[in-house]
């Protein structure tokens, strides 16, 4: 079981990296023979000072394939309900303030793929942006939020889906424990 871990923090890179390979090998039948890897890995990068960051993930896992098999309960199970499964994710986004007010903003793209080493696993890309703005009136104790959100999901094995939401949040602190808020929107999806 050979593995590596990195972990690296500057100031405006952060990553970790940690993967092992286990190898299986049976003496008395070789057809069981295999490899699995496991991966978690990430990290973010503040390419403009304060404004644009690149957030990346990636993963490994050996997972089951069907609830109803049998479920492999560590590496040396021997059983055909494994599949091994990649997920990458790559998110650049922009985050700050607007002027010398308290409105916050946030503009975010994400792309993640969805892989698996099972024909009958379905593979995925996923593409969504989200945007929010978030703020407070000359009244402190109103506030206010509108968020927006639009995802495509392009699937191997099911059908292709889209989705669109915006919502606006009015929100009323009676104190720091209690408040009220009122939401409107609208969604659409096929």
């Amino acid at each position: 079981i050979p593995g590596l871990s990195i972990e690296g923090n500057g100031a405006r890179v952060k990553a970790h990296l940690n993967y092992r390979m286990d190898s299986l090998i049976y003496a008395r039948d070789s057809s069981k023979n295999n490899l699995q890897n496991y991966l978690d890995a990430g990290g973010t990068v503040e390419a403009i000072e304060n404004f644009l960051f690149v957030d990346g993930t990636a993963s490994i896992t050996q997972d089951a394939v069907s609830a109803f098999g049998p479920r492999p309960t560590d590496a040396t199970s021997a059983t055909n309900n494994r599949t091994e499964t990649r997920a990458f994710q790559l998110s650049p986004y922009i985050r700050g303030r607007l002027g010398p007010t308290s409105t916050d903003y946030e503009a975010r793209y994400s792309y993640s793929v969805l892989q698996s080493t099972e024909d009958t696993a379905s593979n995925s890309r996923v593409g969504e942006f989200t945007a929010s703005l978030k703020g407070l009136t000359r009244w402190t104790d109103v506030g206010w939020e509108l968020l927006g959100d639009s995802q495509t999901v392009d699937n191997d094995v099911q059908r292709d889906t889209q989705s669109e939401r915006a919502r606006g949040v009015l929100t009323y602190t009676i104190d720091p424990q209690f408040q009220l808020s009122a939401t409107g929107g609208y969604e659409r999806n096929n």
